[in-house]
């Protein structure tokens, strides 16, 4: 009786086992930040700032290493997020905004002027509006684009206009240590080799408490 009990059991680890996903964490290959009463100022600090201030908006600027999602495709994406620290915000729930950059550009020289164009892709967010710390922000359909041809040259972030002064400050790649580093947080759907693993693992876990018994 045992034996059946087990076997049923172990079915049931293998079944759930082959309806998981996984969590992948992209880092950022590089990040920066543009400033329009500084046109042409590089600025490359510890942290990327966004700021809605007339004659002297900031946007921020991150792009993500996709080399971690090698073999999937836009169908084995479940959810993708920006995970980013932020120390400093008088957001007051200002909604910024999210637009996919078009154009290669590199950290050591970014600036106002020579900053790539971007499309807007209908992604807003209140994320900064909160108090200081980790935000969130959904960019799954962004993610699939990638994965099924678009290029990716990252994400440019910035403030709606409105008539105060709002401003995030957000840890960069440039500051100490690497546990704060802007990241992207992607939950897949297994691939074949991956799922293999994950059920010879558990069918085996099962056989040697079978054998115990």
């Amino acid at each position: 009786m045992k034996r059946v009990a087990i076997l049923i059991v172990g079915l049931a680890v293998v079944a759930a086992t082959a309806n998981a996903t996984i969590v992948i964490d992209a880092p950022t290959v590089q990040d920066n930040t543009t400033w329009s009463a500084a046109p042409d100022a590089v600025s490359n600090t510890d942290h990327i700032f966004v700021r809605d201030q007339t004659g002297s908006d900031v946007h921020a600027y991150i792009e993500f290493g996709l080399s971690g999602l090698s073999g999937y495709s836009s169908s084995d994406i479940v959810s993708a997020e920006m995970k980013l620290l932020v120390d400093y915000n008088n957001n007051g729930g200002q909604t910024a905004k999210i637009d996919r950059i078009d154009a290669d550009w590199s950290t050591s020289t970014l600036t106002w002027n020579n900053a790539p164009g971007v499309t807007d892709i209908g992604v807003t967010t209140t994320a900064f509006g909160g108090a200081n710390g980790w935000e969130t922000i959904d960019i799954t359909d962004l993610v699939k684009s990638w994965l099924d041809g678009t290029a990716n040259e990252g994400v440019r972030i910035s403030y709606l206009p409105s008539a105060y002064t709002h401003q995030a400050n957000i840890r960069s790649s440039e500051y100490a240590g690497t546990d704060s580093d802007p990241y992207l947080q992607v939950e897949v759907i297994p691939e074949p080799a991956t799922l293999g693993l994950l059920v010879v693992g558990a069918s085996g876990a099962m056989l040697i408490r079978r054998m115990r018994l």
